[in-house]
């Protein structure tokens, strides 16, 4: 399955553009996060720095994905 994912903060830098066009083996969110970090290591995205957010809803590893979602990744951000 091919879907597209939506990009914020310093991955759009980094990609230099607001979505990634990626290919899924599995349909879950873990396949999702496999798949970039395989294809897009200098994103270096993980579920426990990045939010990852499936029809505006927050979304955990097991999390399916189906064609047409709307899918962002979303880096957390620290402060204090």
């Amino acid at each position: 399955m091919v879907i597209s994912v939506n990009l914020f903060g310093h991955h759009r830098t980094l990609m230099n553009s607001d979505r990634l066009t990626v290919t899924l083996k599995g349909a879950r969110v873990s396949d999702l996060i496999e798949s970039i970090k395989d294809n897009y290591p200098q994103l270096a995205i993980d579920e426990h720095t990045h939010l990852i957010i499936i029809n505006d809803r927050p979304a955990d590893p097991d999390t399916g994905i189906r064609p047409g979602d709307k899918i962002s990744i979303m880096p957390f951000i620290g402060g204090g």
